[in-house]
């Protein structure tokens, strides 16, 4: 079922139907943990039992001799297979789901972007095929309401700019998906190169009809009118550089300001043709009229040559560090999503109580790997740091504290996350020390036991009352030393019965900190209630 669900899907809304069966299928896993808990208690009372028959001379199952050796590997076996089994399934299928859930978005996100972009586009295009069926009028008045009409064009092609950028985003995204779920990869390729091809269609289109409509009305006019009205578009030029530039803080703002920029950019570049056919009407018209007409134009015609000059360099500059703060912002946002959901699925992680059969050295594993995991997090954390420095001074002062106040809540949490590691590393650390160490006292017991077994002398027939009485008085002896020795297996069973509470604290949820601490103090003071 598990390989089912993991092949891909045909569609979206394959892919949906997937995360519910997977959600369905996690729940039946989750559910067979019981089982796996009380199959490993009476798989450890059989392997008990084996040890206890195997440390009795002689001892055999039936008329065969079947060795109980034979049965604790064979129970040994199963319990690991099944414990193994169980583990890689539910580590696959929470794989399974982060990995659904993840497409998820990513399909829906790729899905908001293309719907009604297609259809915008084609409206866009049924717009501008009626505007360039049009003839060019020739008289100024005409010329001029068709630039007018014009510049609303080019403002909705340029609208769709955003769209085209998020959708190409969208799928750049989905596309990077590993494995085998996503649908059809071609097919989503297709749409966004249809897409886009349209979209650069319609704006040059556009911008060519804008540029043809300059020129003309360029001719049309007289010199002085000419100058004039460039000069007047040049003043609009001029004050739009000089807006605020401060923007608010978030790719979707930006990137609308830079829409805007690119439409003026576009319009900046669609007058040059004209600058040049005025330039060269002014050139003429001077030859023919009187020396003071003829400096008072040239000098007008050098102040607009010059304006323009200056203006297109503003211009680009400013859009230069429109993207450039475009692409910190999408990098402060792309950083504190993946920090913020790490931090997320990592504190449910150290939350959730463990899958049966996680013991304390994987435990220590694990908690290694969080440690690496939290080093490289945290490269991310001060690159943040350094990129809100940079981005906070061109931000409207409301988003200047929305990203300070993000910034130092990511840090509040990654602290957190870090001393709550350190906390469980250290509590894993302490147990396996506690472990070793109980290990070594279990060991001198058994020997010691097994000493006492040596030293219990063998019953023989034909003994006389003597040698009966030696016998007795060794038996006692032995007897003595064994009463003597009750507290401390009293008190070494007692730590037993504490350091399994301890190995199940230590291996269950984070938030048991106060319980394993209570129990390590009990196991450090040497006491601990009787099993």
């Amino acid at each position: 079922e598990l390989e089912n669900l993991e092949m891909g899907a045909s569609d979206f809304g394959g892919i949906v139907s997937k995360l519910k069966r997977q959600k369905s299928f996690s729940e039946d896993v989750i559910s067979h943990k019981g089982d796996l808990r009380y199959i490993t208690i009476s798989g450890h009372r059989v392997l008990d039992a084996a040890k206890l028959c195997n440390k009795r001379e002689g001892f055999r199952y039936d008329k065969e001799g079947i060795d109980s050796s034979s049965t604790s590997t064979d129970v040994q076996n199963k319990l690991d297979g099944a414990t193994g089994r169980f583990k890689s399934l539910y580590s696959k299928c929470s794989i399974l789901g982060n990995n659904l859930k993840d497409l998820v978005d990513k399909y829906q996100n790729y899905e908001d972007a293309s719907s009604g972009l297609l259809s915008g586009l084609q409206a866009s295009e049924e717009a501008v095929n009626k505007q360039l069926s049009e003839a060019v009028a020739v008289d100024p008045k005409n010329l001029q309401r068709q630039l007018e009409e014009t510049k609303v064009l080019q403002g909705q092609v340029a609208g769709h700019q955003i769209a085209v950028e998020k959708l190409k985003k969208a799928a750049e995204v989905l596309l990077d998906t590993r494995g085998e779920l996503l649908p059809d990869k071609k097919e989503i390729e297709k749409t966004v190169d249809t897409v886009v091809e349209k979209y650069n269609q319609l704006s040059k289109a556009v911008n060519d009809w804008n540029e043809k409509l300059q020129i003309t009305l360029t001719r049309s006019l007289s010199v002085q009118d000419g100058l004039n009205e460039m000069l007047d578009w040049m003043d609009d030029v001029e004050k739009s550089l000089k807006e605020q530039s401060q923007v608010p803080l978030n790719s979707a703002a930006i990137q609308d300001a830079i829409s805007k920029s690119m439409a003026l950019e576009q319009d900046i570049a669609s007058r040059q043709s004209s600058l040049n056919a005025m330039n060269e009407k002014v050139n003429k018209f001077i030859e023919t009229t009187d020396p003071s007409t003829a400096s008072s134009l040239q000098a007008k015609m050098k102040e607009l040559s010059s304006r323009f000059c200056e203006a297109s360099k503003k211009h680009k500059k400013k859009l230069e560090k429109m993207e450039e703060l475009k692409s910190k912002l999408e990098l402060f946002e792309c950083l504190s999503d993946k920090l913020q959901s790490y931090l997320d699925k990592k504190t449910q992680a150290l939350s959730d109580a463990d899958i049966p059969g996680k013991d304390v050295t994987e435990m220590s594993l694990y908690m290694q790997e969080t440690n690496s995991e939290l080093a490289e997090q945290k490269k991310d954390l001060e690159a943040l740091q350094h990129l809100v420095e940079e981005i906070s001074s061109h931000a409207l002062p409301g988003d200047k504290s929305v990203v300070l106040e993000k910034v130092n809540t990511l840090s509040k949490k990654f602290r957190a996350m870090e001393e709550t590691v350190r906390e469980k590393e250290e509590d894993v650390s302490s147990c396996q020390q506690q472990m070793d160490t109980f290990r070594l006292h279990v060991e001198c017991l058994k020997k010691w036991i097994d000493e006492m077994r040596e030293r219990i002398p063998t019953m023989q027939p034909s003994l006389n009352a003597e040698t009966l009485k030696k016998y007795l008085q060794n038996t006692k002896n032995l007897e003595d030393e064994w009463i003597s020795k009750a507290p401390e297996m009293q008190k070494m069973t007692s730590r037993g019965a504490a350091l399994c509470n301890l190995i199940s604290a230590v291996t269950s949820p984070a938030k048991s900190r106060g319980v394993k601490s209570a129990i390590s103090g009990t196991l450090l003071n040497g006491e601990g209630g009787t099993t």
